[in-house]
């Protein structure tokens, strides 16, 4: 799925933050699967600062593209032509923590190492990118485990995926991109 397709799948809307989806599918690799993308408000900030600190503060708020790929977590926003953005690899996400307001609004702080990102956007979409997030983590975690051992055999490899669906950790479309990559290797 590509960066447009995963944002038009959002609902979120793409007319004004081309520049920012096509500058975030340039980031790809081709061992990365986008899980999720979004077009929201989002605040980067050093992880020394609490919950709420900032988070509200709008000179601060850069309105921008969240893609959650098997790999990363990328925000990238485009400002006439000028493009920036930031990431998180997947395994340095250290805690992902969301508030809700009483207007169905919600926030969601995904720490890393050294940055964090804040997002802000309706109670749904915050829900959708932190089931996303958390469906890269549990990816990222049975991959890294694989790629540790590296004696596992395609069939074992399948075997676990299938109790990553059964378990609902990945839906039906990541289960058959993911089944396709493994069987791609045959």
């Amino acid at each position: 799925m590509t960066v447009l397709e995963a944002v038009e799948a959002s609902g979120t809307g793409t007319a004004f933050w081309k520049g920012a989806i096509k500058s975030a599918q340039q980031m790809l690799t081709s061992e990365e699967n986008v899980i999720y993308a979004l077009t929201t408000n989002a605040i980067i900030e050093p992880v020394n600062i609490p919950f709420g600190m900032k988070a509200n503060n709008l000179k601060n708020k850069t309105t921008g593209v969240v893609v959650i790929t098997s790999k990363r977590l990328i925000f990238c926003h485009s400002i006439l032509g000028q493009s920036d953005s930031k990431q998180i690899d997947i395994a340095n996400i250290q805690s992902i923590d969301d508030k809700v307001s009483i207007l169905n609004m919600g926030t969601l702080r995904i720490v890393g190492i050294t940055e964090v990102f804040i997002i802000d956007n309706n109670r749904e979409q915050i829900d959708r990118t932190k089931v996303a997030i958390e469906q890269a983590m549990s990816l990222n975690r049975s991959t890294s485990v694989t790629t540790a051992s590296n004696t596992l055999t395609p069939a074992k490899e399948l075997e676990k995926l299938k109790k990553l669906l059964d378990s609902g950790a990945i839906d039906e479309m990541e289960y058959k991109q993911l089944k396709q990559n493994i069987l791609n290797k045959l």
